[in-house]
């Protein structure tokens, strides 16, 4: 299943069909980040008018009250146990949100601008924010307190990611720099320079041996060791919007404002194949639990499903508004917001 977002609703659809299951309503204003339990039952989804809502997804019913940010929600992610949620919003805070009650937890405080970009480490213990007020901090969940201020960034950070470990986070930001930083201290480890533009999407290889970070037309391909930049993968004519990478750890497949998806050799640093269909700026990505199928979210207000091995589009489903976001769940579900707080749910074949 994959879920898609974009103006005030959210799909669930069956990516071997396109059929259309379910639409979610109930936001007001864009959905701009959705989520799933681990087991695929809940869809969370967060949107521009302050709500997190709670979705069943064989149902569509909404499951309880919604709750209030006091400003946009911008990210949303979902703990491996699939109890909990975290949401960073343009009220300076993050929420920590329990899944079966609808209530929220433990509200994170600290932050003096908006919360771009949140990850959760391997352990699920602590969770990392990124912000417009030039920091990221390193929280502990369970108290709900920062731990680590990681400071000296000389921009607004809008990527997070950490290396498999959970020893090293790496931030993404404004001044066009990747910062690294010890997660044990919060102490600075180095800063890398190389990119001509802000740096937008982050994602490390399953070995964490490398970092992909997307950029203005380039992907970066660092050396997370020697701390060197080994190749461009500069093919894209658009801002890179989304990274994603496989299982394998060989390929890699990013989105643009180009209006295209491209698979790349992450050994070779060669171009596979571009997957071309969207009209407008590709968004967003999500790999298929069976790593077989890539699903894209686009401002021209389809998802699209595509197979990796031929490169061809298998499936599309045309939306009212422009899709914002999507993900997919471990049991063959998708589901995806729209811009105007929408919430909808499908199934994988």
């Amino acid at each position: 299943m994959a879920i898609t977002g974009s103006y005030k609703e959210v799909c669930l659809w069956d990516v071997g069909t396109g059929e259309l299951l379910k639409k979610l309503f109930g936001h007001v204003n864009n959905v701009v980040g959705v989520a799933l339990s681990a087991d695929g039952s809940i869809a969370i989804t967060v949107s521009e008018d302050r709500t997190i809502c709670l979705w069943d997804v064989e149902t569509g019913d909404s499951l309880k009250p919604k709750e209030r940010h006091q400003g946009a929600v911008y990210d949303l992610v979902v703990e491996n146990n699939g109890k909990t949620a975290i949401t960073g919003s343009s009220d300076n805070t993050a929420k920590i949100w329990d899944l079966q009650t609808g209530k929220t937890i433990k509200t994170l405080e600290g932050h003096r601008g908006s919360i771009n970009s949140i990850i959760i480490t391997p352990n699920a213990k602590t969770a990392i924010t990124g912000s417009n007020d030039n920091t990221a901090k390193i929280w502990d969940l369970q108290t709900g307190k920062t731990i680590k201020t990681l400071e000296g960034h000389r921009g607004s950070v809008y990527s997070v990611a950490i290396t498999p470990n959970a020893k090293t986070g790496i931030t993404g930001n404004s001044d066009t720099s990747l910062q690294f930083w010890d997660l044990s201290n919060g102490k600075e480890l180095q800063i890398l320079k190389g990119h001509d533009n802000w740096v937008g999407s982050l994602a490390v290889t399953p070995d964490g041996k490398y970092l992909l970070a997307g950029s203005y037309r380039v992907i970066y391909l660092w050396d997370l060791k020697a701390g060197k930049q080994l190749k461009k993968l500069n093919d894209h004519k658009g801002f890179v919007y989304d990274i994603v990478i496989t299982e394998d750890g060989k390929t890699a497949i990013t989105c643009s404002g180009d209006r295209t998806i491209k698979l790349w050799d992450l050994k070779t640093g060669k171009m596979l194949n571009t997957l071309e269909g969207h009209t407008d700026r590709v968004v967003s990505l999500a790999l298929t639990p069976d790593g077989k199928k890539i699903i894209s979210g686009s401002w021209d207000r389809t998802i699209r499903v595509w197979d990796l091995e031929t490169a061809e589009m298998i499936c599309v489903s045309k939306e009212e508004s422009d899709v914002l976001a999507l993900n997919t769940t471990q049991n063959d579900y998708f589901v995806f917001g729209n811009i105007t707080g929408d919430v909808i749910v499908s199934k994988l074949i």
